[in-house]
Protein backbone atom coordinates (compact mmCIF):
# COMPACT_ATOMS: atom_id res chain seq x y z
CA UNK A 1 0.00 0.00 0.00
CA UNK A 2 1.18 3.41 -1.20
CA UNK A 3 1.90 5.49 1.93
CA UNK A 4 -0.79 7.43 3.20
CA UNK A 5 0.70 10.67 5.26
CA UNK A 6 2.96 11.75 1.89
CA UNK A 7 3.50 15.15 3.11
CA UNK A 8 5.72 17.40 0.71
CA UNK A 9 4.86 14.88 -1.85
CA UNK A 10 4.11 15.72 -5.46
CA UNK A 11 -0.28 16.16 -4.86
CA UNK A 12 -0.74 14.42 -8.98
CA UNK A 13 1.24 11.08 -7.82
CA UNK A 14 -1.27 10.94 -4.76
CA UNK A 15 -4.36 11.08 -7.05
CA UNK A 16 -2.37 8.69 -9.35
CA UNK A 17 -1.80 6.46 -6.50
CA UNK A 18 -5.49 6.92 -4.97
CA UNK A 19 -6.37 5.65 -8.00
CA UNK A 20 -5.16 2.79 -8.29
CA UNK A 21 -5.99 1.59 -4.31
CA UNK A 22 -9.13 -0.62 -3.97
CA UNK A 23 -12.31 1.11 -2.54
CA UNK A 24 -11.72 -0.83 0.75
CA UNK A 25 -7.68 0.50 0.95
CA UNK A 26 -9.43 3.96 0.43
CA UNK A 27 -12.22 3.17 3.16
CA UNK A 28 -9.36 1.98 5.30
CA UNK A 29 -7.25 5.38 4.70
CA UNK A 30 -9.93 7.63 5.37
CA UNK A 31 -11.17 6.02 9.36
CA UNK A 32 -8.13 7.32 10.56
CA UNK A 33 -7.86 11.45 8.74
CA UNK A 34 -5.69 12.45 11.54
CA UNK A 35 -2.38 10.68 9.68
CA UNK A 36 -3.40 12.42 6.69
CA UNK A 37 -1.46 15.80 5.55
CA UNK A 38 -4.54 18.32 5.23
CA UNK A 39 -4.17 19.01 1.38
CA UNK A 40 -4.53 15.16 0.94
CA UNK A 41 -8.45 15.24 2.03
CA UNK A 42 -9.44 16.79 -0.30
CA UNK A 43 -8.09 14.24 -3.53
CA UNK A 44 -8.84 11.30 -1.14
CA UNK A 45 -12.55 12.51 -0.82
CA UNK A 46 -13.08 13.16 -4.91
CA UNK A 47 -11.95 9.68 -4.95
CA UNK A 48 -14.07 8.31 -2.80
CA UNK A 49 -17.16 10.34 -4.80
CA UNK A 50 -15.95 9.12 -7.57
CA UNK A 51 -16.80 5.56 -6.34
CA UNK A 52 -20.57 6.69 -4.78
CA UNK A 53 -19.11 6.42 -1.03
CA UNK A 54 -20.55 9.72 0.14
CA UNK A 55 -20.74 8.53 3.64
CA UNK A 56 -16.99 8.81 4.07
CA UNK A 57 -16.20 11.81 1.97
CA UNK A 58 -18.55 13.29 3.96
CA UNK A 59 -16.88 12.08 7.47
CA UNK A 60 -13.92 13.72 6.30
CA UNK A 61 -15.89 17.15 6.17
CA UNK A 62 -16.65 17.05 9.07
CA UNK A 63 -13.11 16.09 10.03
CA UNK A 64 -11.31 19.36 8.65
CA UNK A 65 -14.65 21.38 10.29
CA UNK A 66 -14.10 20.02 13.89
CA UNK A 67 -10.54 18.70 14.00
CA UNK A 68 -8.44 20.27 17.39
CA UNK A 69 -6.46 23.49 17.10
CA UNK A 70 -2.79 22.32 15.76
CA UNK A 71 -1.18 23.25 19.11
CA UNK A 72 2.34 22.19 17.90
CA UNK A 73 1.77 25.52 15.99
CA UNK A 74 1.18 27.93 18.56
CA UNK A 75 3.90 29.75 20.43
CA UNK A 76 4.89 28.94 23.78
CA UNK A 77 2.97 31.83 24.94
CA UNK A 78 0.03 31.30 23.29
CA UNK A 79 0.27 27.78 24.12
CA UNK A 80 0.24 28.65 27.99
CA UNK A 81 -2.42 31.16 27.44
CA UNK A 82 -4.37 28.28 26.26
CA UNK A 83 -3.74 26.18 28.81
CA UNK A 84 -4.47 28.68 32.12
CA UNK A 85 -7.59 29.52 30.24
CA UNK A 86 -8.94 25.70 30.67
CA UNK A 87 -7.40 25.57 34.28
CA UNK A 88 -9.57 28.51 34.47
CA UNK A 89 -12.47 26.49 33.10
CA UNK A 90 -12.09 23.98 35.62
CA UNK A 91 -11.18 21.72 33.53
CA UNK A 92 -8.83 19.14 35.57
CA UNK A 93 -4.77 19.07 35.07
CA UNK A 94 -5.32 15.48 34.16
CA UNK A 95 -7.34 16.21 31.25
CA UNK A 96 -5.28 18.63 30.24
CA UNK A 97 -2.34 16.72 30.03
CA UNK A 98 -3.05 14.07 28.45
CA UNK A 99 -4.67 15.98 25.73
CA UNK A 100 -1.50 17.79 24.99
CA UNK A 101 0.05 14.23 24.99
CA UNK A 102 -2.03 13.03 22.48
CA UNK A 103 -1.09 16.09 20.23
CA UNK A 104 2.60 15.90 21.31
CA UNK A 105 2.80 18.23 24.00
CA UNK A 106 5.08 17.96 26.88
CA UNK A 107 3.16 19.23 30.13
CA UNK A 108 6.12 19.57 32.32
CA UNK A 109 8.25 21.37 29.49
CA UNK A 110 5.37 24.12 29.30
CA UNK A 111 5.11 24.29 33.55
CA UNK A 112 9.09 24.85 33.88
CA UNK A 113 8.15 27.62 31.71
CA UNK A 114 4.76 29.42 32.77
CA UNK A 115 4.77 29.80 36.84
CA UNK A 116 0.97 29.91 37.31
CA UNK A 117 0.78 26.32 35.88
CA UNK A 118 3.75 25.16 38.19
CA UNK A 119 1.61 26.67 41.11
CA UNK A 120 -0.98 24.45 40.34
CA UNK A 121 1.41 21.47 39.97
CA UNK A 122 2.82 22.44 43.26
CA UNK A 123 -0.73 22.47 44.55
CA UNK A 124 -1.15 18.85 43.34
CA UNK A 125 2.08 17.47 45.02
CA UNK A 126 1.43 19.16 48.26
CA UNK A 127 -2.38 17.64 48.35
CA UNK A 128 -0.94 13.94 47.72
CA UNK A 129 1.81 14.71 50.44
CA UNK A 130 -1.07 15.41 52.73
CA UNK A 131 -3.08 12.25 51.52
CA UNK A 132 -0.36 10.33 53.45
CA UNK A 133 1.48 8.96 50.49
CA UNK A 134 4.69 7.82 50.39
CA UNK A 135 7.49 9.04 48.08
CA UNK A 136 7.61 6.04 45.49
CA UNK A 137 3.30 6.34 45.56
CA UNK A 138 4.03 9.95 44.74
CA UNK A 139 6.13 9.23 42.09
CA UNK A 140 3.94 6.75 40.60
CA UNK A 141 1.05 9.55 40.52
CA UNK A 142 3.20 12.23 39.21
CA UNK A 143 4.60 9.73 36.48
CA UNK A 144 0.83 8.77 35.38
CA UNK A 145 -0.94 11.97 35.84
CA UNK A 146 1.91 14.25 34.10
CA UNK A 147 4.29 11.76 32.49
CA UNK A 148 6.97 12.70 35.13
CA UNK A 149 10.24 10.15 34.90
CA UNK A 150 11.29 10.47 38.47
CA UNK A 151 14.28 12.74 37.63
CA UNK A 152 11.65 15.53 36.73
CA UNK A 153 9.94 14.22 39.87
CA UNK A 154 12.56 15.07 41.89
CA UNK A 155 13.32 18.21 40.47
CA UNK A 156 9.50 19.32 41.30
CA UNK A 157 9.68 17.91 44.82
CA UNK A 158 12.91 19.95 45.26
CA UNK A 159 11.43 22.95 44.36
CA UNK A 160 8.11 22.94 46.48
CA UNK A 161 10.88 22.04 49.57
CA UNK A 162 12.31 25.60 48.37
CA UNK A 163 9.34 27.16 48.47
CA UNK A 164 8.43 25.81 51.28
CA UNK A 165 11.39 27.11 53.29
CA UNK A 166 10.98 30.63 51.44
CA UNK A 167 7.65 31.11 52.88
CA UNK A 168 9.12 29.91 56.05
CA UNK A 169 11.63 32.11 56.47
CA UNK A 170 9.83 35.09 55.21
CA UNK A 171 6.38 34.35 57.30
CA UNK A 172 8.22 34.22 60.67
CA UNK A 173 10.49 37.15 59.78
CA UNK A 174 6.94 38.98 58.90
CA UNK A 175 5.11 37.38 62.45
CA UNK A 176 8.47 38.75 64.48
CA UNK A 177 8.86 42.05 62.78
CA UNK A 178 5.45 43.11 62.86
CA UNK A 179 4.35 42.01 66.33
CA UNK A 180 7.67 43.41 67.58
CA UNK A 181 6.35 46.78 66.01
CA UNK A 182 3.21 46.40 67.70
CA UNK A 183 3.91 45.74 70.21
CA UNK A 184 5.81 49.06 70.69
CA UNK A 185 2.84 50.80 69.34
CA UNK A 186 0.80 49.63 72.49
CA UNK A 187 3.21 50.41 74.97
CA UNK A 188 3.45 53.97 73.43
CA UNK A 189 -0.72 54.18 74.12
CA UNK A 190 -1.44 53.46 70.25
CA UNK A 191 -3.69 51.03 69.41
CA UNK A 192 -2.37 47.89 66.40
CA UNK A 193 -3.56 49.53 62.84
CA UNK A 194 -5.11 46.98 60.27
CA UNK A 195 -2.36 47.06 58.03
CA UNK A 196 -0.22 45.34 61.11
CA UNK A 197 -2.73 42.67 61.41
CA UNK A 198 -3.38 42.04 58.10
CA UNK A 199 0.42 41.61 57.79
CA UNK A 200 0.48 39.25 60.50
CA UNK A 201 -2.03 36.88 59.12
CA UNK A 202 -0.26 36.93 55.98
CA UNK A 203 2.97 35.79 57.82
CA UNK A 204 0.61 33.08 59.60
CA UNK A 205 0.01 32.24 56.13
CA UNK A 206 3.03 31.84 54.97
CA UNK A 207 4.19 29.78 57.92
CA UNK A 208 1.53 27.78 57.77
CA UNK A 209 1.92 27.51 53.76
CA UNK A 210 5.69 26.25 54.51
CA UNK A 211 4.64 23.74 56.90
CA UNK A 212 2.64 21.86 54.06
CA UNK A 213 4.89 22.36 51.35
CA UNK A 214 8.17 20.89 53.54
CA UNK A 215 6.49 17.94 54.42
Amino acid sequence: MPETNPGMQNLDLVIENYKRLRTEELVHIAGDPGTLEPAVIPILQAELLNRDRKEEALQLSEFLVTRPEPVKELTKDELAASVKERIDSGEPLESIKLDLEDRGINFFDIINDESRLKEKTFDYLTSLKEEGLDETQIDEKLKTTFGMEPEEADILKRELRNRGKQNLIIGYATVIIVGALSLLTLEAGRGVTIGGIVLIGIGIWRIVEGYRQRK
